[in-house]
């Protein structure tokens, strides 16, 4: 394996003082060697770096180094390389250091042992090459933990009495509908007034359409079937006022037949809902 120049993730930066605490060093003639990893320990899916950093004092090119491969791995994967050059001056001299870094993902929980790594290396102006080894590391990868849903007995129980209760309100709001649609007509059977009443409400869509003809006539027939049962003078004298205007409205508009009709209507309704609440009261 051959490392390739690439720039270092931005979690190594992060992760410097990590790498300090997390780092073993050795030495060999005119090289030193250090490998720090950022965690001890990845969730299964998370990634892990390792960097291995050379240095030594010369030229850039006084060590010609090769980038070493990493032993075999069994609870992580290698999933990228990358390499990082660096020269410095202190007290005069020219310092240099090399950074392999290694990106690991962790595959299955478990213990890993990354062995001894030989780095090979040759020296500008002496034969043949030498070997720095550089003690490895160990690093754990553990099991992603799986979210659990608790949902407490209390809670179901509060959820489905929040149900019940819904279910409930709804029932007894339906049945005081049908129980009111029951009564009216009862009551209207009963009672002249609250049948009249209730003719003048049904015939209300007939005003919203602009049937001003058909709604006077409607009104002036609620009025005739009260005073069939109970003459008064105050509502014989609506009905005569009501049936004209229902001639003038309806094959022409009128507007000021259209407003006496309301009129009419309004005096009809609250006669009426009076009478009601005698009656009823």
């Amino acid at each position: 394996m051959t490392c390739r120049r690439a720039r270092i993730p931005a979690t190594a930066i992060c992760a410097s003082v990590a790498l300090l605490l997390f780092s073993v060093s050795s030495s060999a003639e005119g090289l030193r060697g250090a490998l720090g990893v950022d965690t001890l320990r990845a969730t299964v899916g998370e990634t892990v770096l390792l960097t291995l950093t050379l240095s030594g004092e010369g030229e850039a090119g006084a060590f010609r180094i090769q980038p070493p491969a990493l032993p075999a791995l069994g609870h992580f994967a290698l999933v990228e390389t990358g390499q990082r050059n660096e020269v410095s001056w202190k007290g005069g001299k020219e310092l240099f250091s090399v950074a392999c870094t290694y990106t690991l993902r962790a595959t299955s929980p478990g213990d890993e042992s990354i062995g001894t790594i030989q780095v090979v290396y040759e020296q500008k102006g002496k034969d043949g090459s030498n070997t720095l080894a550089v003690d490895g590391v160990r690093i754990t990868a553990v099991p992603r933990t799986a979210p659990r849903v608790i949902v407490s007995a209390l809670g179901l129980l509060v959820l489905f009495c929040i149900v019940a209760l819904v279910v409930l309100l709804r029932g007894i709001a339906r049945r005081k509908r049908e129980a009111a649609k029951l009564v009216l007509p009862s009551m209207a059977v009963a009672d002249p007034a609250v049948a009249a009443l209730a003719r003048i409400e049904n015939s209300r869509r007939l005003k919203v359409e602009g049937n001003w003809g058909a709604y006077g006539a409607e009104v002036a027939a609620a009025l005739a079937g009260y005073l069939t049962a109970s003459p008064v003078p105050e509502m014989e004298a609506l009905q005569g006022e009501i049936e004209p205007l229902c001639e003038r409205v309806r094959y022409a508009s009128d507007r000021d037949a259209e407003h006496r009709i309301e009129e009419c209507t309004r005096k009809a309704e609250l006669f009426f809902k009076t009478k009601i609440k005698e009656t009823f009261k």
